[in-house]
């Protein structure tokens, strides 16, 4: 006979799953929302801007520059923001390539109307202070604003309405960037005036790779200023070593050294040292 055993094989019990169709729900409708504010806000006919206009300076190129507020309109921040909605029209991003493409402008403003879903630019320009020009005579000048910024071509003879000065220190000469320093240009710009105001007759001005530079007189002598010291201060020692110990050798003058404080330094032609 067989045996039975009361301890019987227990059969293996089903795990069961439950899946949280509620949170599924729930995460589906909360995307469902966030996805319908993203389309409202993003492409929606209340945020969207239907027109920019471009105003500025007539010095500006207006019409290329609407072109390219035009191109900057067409942009999508990640493939997905576009740029034509108040939320993401940036100024600062505008400016860069504004600036960039035309370095006659030196700022813009961006003033929206949402009542009228439009927005205006508004472009300041740069104001040329002086023109800046290579050492060899074939290179091109340079307007430059009060910054040291060069921003158009000029030609030469632009030097007998601004202030003109030669630049031969290593490095080209190009548009778009700052040239000179901003304290540079202003002591040249001060001094030249100085001399002006005294009767003095310029030639060139040219700034040295050292912190100095030479004028050159139409008188025939030269002078060497330090970028240094105080223009006004400078020229003052020019006019008393001029009228106290050159006087009426002034055409035998090779040039007057005014570098070294308020120590003076001249020297004669055909003298040799």
């Amino acid at each position: 006979m067989s045996r039975i055993s009361r301890y019987q094989s227990q059969k293996p019990k089903k795990i069961r799953v439950r899946v949280p169709w509620r949170f599924i729900l729930i995460v589906f409708f909360v995307l469902g929302i966030l996805g319908e504010l993203y389309y409202s806000f993003a492409y929606g006919e209340f945020l969207k801007i239907k027109n920019v206009s471009v105003e500025g300076d007539d010095s500006l190129p207006i019409a290329a520059i609407q072109l390219k507020v035009g191109d900057y309109e067409k942009e999508k921040i990640f493939g997905l923001l576009p740029r034509d909605n108040f939320l993401f029209f940036e100024k600062s991003n505008l400016q860069a390539s504004i600036v960039d493409a035309f370095p006659r402008v030196s700022d813009l403003n961006v003033v929206f109307d949402l009542s009228s879903s439009q927005a205006k630019i508004l472009l300041s320009p740069r104001k040329e202070v002086a023109v800046l020009c290579g050492a060899e005579s074939q290179e091109t000048c340079l307007y430059i604003d009060k910054s040291g910024f060069a921003f158009a071509a000029s030609p030469q003879t632009s030097g007998a309405i601004l202030p003109s000065f030669i630049d031969s220190r290593p490095g080209q000469l190009a548009l778009g960037k700052k040239v000179i320093n901003e304290s540079v240009l202003d002591l040249l710009i001060k001094t030249r005036a100085a001399l002006t105001a005294n009767d003095y007759k310029i030639d060139t001005v040219t700034l040295r790779p050292s912190d100095d530079f030479v004028v050159q007189f139409q008188e025939g002598f030269a002078a060497w200023f330090s970028l240094n010291d105080d223009p006004t201060s400078q020229v003052a020692r020019l006019q008393q070593v001029l009228q106290q110990i050159v006087g009426e050798k002034l055409n035998q003058l090779d040039y007057v050294d005014l570098r070294v404080g308020n120590k003076i330094f001249y020297r004669f032609k055909g003298v040799v040292q």
